[in-house]
C-alpha cells in the first residue's frame, strides 16, 4: 500500500488567491509497515487528504496507483475508501445502537462486509483491552476511556490499511497509553498498516513512530527519522519529553549518557555511569 503526494497544492476553500495555503507543491510517499507523526499547521488536511476525506486543490493523491484529482470522477472511489480510516478521538462519537454487537453489525451493513460477527467483536475487543462482556454492555454508558477503546475496536474490525489516529491518547491513564502504543505497533509491524498519528504528546509519539513530518507554511520543515527527537526544531511545534530534559541535563553535569528514547535503556545506562564513577 502507498500514498503518494504528487505536485499538491491545498487551500482553505480551494482558494489559492485569498485562502490560506497548507500546501505548496508538496511531493511525498508514505508506505505500509510505517507509523508517521504529522505535526504543524497542515498535519489534519495532510492526514484528511491521505485518507480521501479531502481533495487536492491543485495535484493529485496516488492511492494505489489510482488517481484522485480536486475534480476527477473515480469509478471505484467507495472501493477505495474502504481501506481508509480517519478517527478523531477528540470529538464525541455519538453511537447508532445500544451495544457493541448492534453497532458492529451496523457498520459491516454500511460497507457491504459479511463477517462473522461476534467472533471478530471478541477478538477486536480482545485487541483493545476489553473483554467479550462489552458485546452486550450499553455504549451509552461506557467511561470516556472506554469509549475510545471500542470505537479503535470498531474500526479495527472493518481491516482497514490506513488509520489516522488523533488524539486517543488524550485522557488515557498511563497504562492504557502503553497498551494502546504497543497495538499499535503491532498494527504496522505485523499487520503492515499504515498509521498517521496526531497527538500533541511527544512520549506517546516516542518508539511508536518511524518518521516525525513537520510542515509549516505549506513547505516540510522537518523530515526526520524516528531516532531525532534531540533536534530542537520539532519541540517548537510539541512539548519535550521528560526523558530528552533529563538526558540533556546530565549531559550538561558531565554524565555520558547517549540519546536513549526508552526509560528502562536509560535507568541501565544510569546504573552502569554510577559503577563507572566508583
Amino acid at each position: 500500500m502507498e500514498i503518494e503526494f504528487k505536485d499538491l497544492l491545498y487551500a482553505q476553500n480551494n482558494n489559492v488567491v485569498s485562502g490560506y495555503v497548507y500546501l505548496k507543491e508538496f511531493n511525498y510517499i508514505f508506505k505500509s509497515g510505517m507509523a508517521y507523526a504529522l505535526l504543524g499547521d497542515a498535519s489534519e488536511v495532510v492526514a484528511k487528504l491521505a485518507v480521501l476525506d479531502k481533495r487536492p486543490t491543485k495535484g493529485s493523491v496516488l492511492v494505489n496507483g489510482n488517481v484522485i484529482k480536486k475534480t476527477a470522477k473515480i469509478e471505484n472511489f467507495e472501493e477505495i475508501k474502504k481501506d481508509l480510516v480517519y478517527i478523531d478521538f477528540a470529538s464525541k462519537y455519538k453511537f447508532v445502537k445500544n451495544n457493541f454487537r448492534d453497532e458492529l453489525v451496523f457498520w459491516l451493513n454500511r460497507k457491504k462486509m459479511i463477517k462473522n460477527v461476534d467472533k471478530l467483536a471478541v477478538q477486536s475487543l480482545m485487541m483493545v483491552g476489553l473483554d467479550e462482556t462489552f458485546l452486550d454492555k450499553n455504549l451509552w454508558n461506557l467511561s470516556s476511556a472506554e469509549s475510545k477503546k471500542v470505537l479503535l475496536a470498531l474500526n479495527l474490525c472493518l481491516n482497514p490499511k490506513v488509520l489516522v489516529i488523533k488524539d486517543i491518547d488524550y485522557g488515557l491513564v498511563y497504562k492504557d497509553r502503553l497498551n494502546i502504543k504497543r497495538l499499535l505497533i503491532k498494527l504496522k509491524s505485523r499487520y503492515d498498516k499504515m498509521l498517521f498519528i496526531l497527538s500533541s504528546n511527544c512520549d506517546f509519539l516516542i518508539d511508536l513512530v518511524d518518521k516525525v513530518l513537520v510542515i509549516n507554511n505549506g513547505e516540510i520543515v522537518l523530515d526526520s527519522n524516528k531516532d531525532n527527537y534531540y533536534n530542537n526544531l520539532i519541540y517548537k511545534y510539541i512539548k519535550k519529553p521528560k526523558i530528552i530534559e533529563f538526558i540533556k541535563y546530565a549531559k550538561d553535569k558531565g554524565h555520558e549518557l547517549l540519546p536513549y528514547t526508552d526509560i528502562k535503556e536509560l535507568i541501565k545506562a544510569i546504573y552502569r555511569d554510577v559503577e563507572n564513577k566508583r
